[in-house]
């Protein structure tokens, strides 16, 4: 766990630019949050001595939201 800090913040709209992509401009909310809650958690487990499980779990907070978003990745390795 963690935070995370802005040191210097411009810019009050966001320009999406993609190639034949029908994309428009976003604005963005008149409170900035500079200081922000971050953090992950992982673990792997092996399954053999050439195969693994993991599992990591990593939480974040928008600049520009209020609401926390959390991402999961589960992955498989194998080695030779």
């Amino acid at each position: 766990m963690g935070i995370e800090q802005d040191i210097v913040e411009h810019g009050a709209v966001i320009e999406a630019t993609g190639s034949g992509l029908a994309l428009s401009s976003e604005p963005l909310a008149s409170t900035h949050n500079a200081t922000r809650i971050t953090g992950s958690v992982g673990l792997t487990y092996d399954i053999a001595s050439a195969k693994r499980l993991g599992a990591n779990l990593a939480l974040n907070q928008s600049a520009y939201l209020s609401t926390p978003t959390a991402s999961a990745l589960l992955s498989f390795t194998a080695g030779f």
